[in-house]
């Protein structure tokens, strides 16, 4: 791409070179040369390596453009695939820590039951 660029920018300044000489000749010449070395004879090569060179500079473009979009679209299946991976587990988690909290509710509600049988037994004793 950089070489491309690098020629684009070549076969510019060629461009500005010959237009350069060109606005450099007096009337009388740029009549005379009108006649004898019409624009498509003297810039048309100029002209067209530009274009050339343009276009080819597009088409790596696209090349590079569409390998950045291939490249950006698999990043984001990985990152959906581990997003579901993600709430899997969650879910998962949200499964056993429900698990624990009806554990301990049972166990604390029957040692609760337990006590305050003790402590209403442990106040008619007295």
């Amino acid at each position: 791409m950089q070489t491309s660029v690098a020629r684009l920018f070549a076969h510019i300044l060629n461009f500005f070179v010959n237009s350069l000489k060109w606005y450099k000749d007096s009337r009388a010449v740029h009549a005379l040369k009108s006649l004898l070395q019409p624009w498509d004879l003297k810039f048309r090569q100029d002209y067209e390596a530009i274009a050339s060179e343009a276009q080819h500079i597009r088409r790596l473009a696209d090349v590079a453009m569409r390998a950045e979009v291939r490249s950006t679209r698999l990043e984001v299946e990985q990152g959906t695939r581990h997003l579901e991976l993600v709430k899997q587990e969650i879910n998962k988690l949200r499964i056993e820590n429900q698990k624990l909290q009806d554990f301990f509710k049972s166990r604390f509600d029957n040692m609760e039951i337990s006590m305050l049988g003790k402590c209403s037994a442990f106040g008619r004793l007295r």
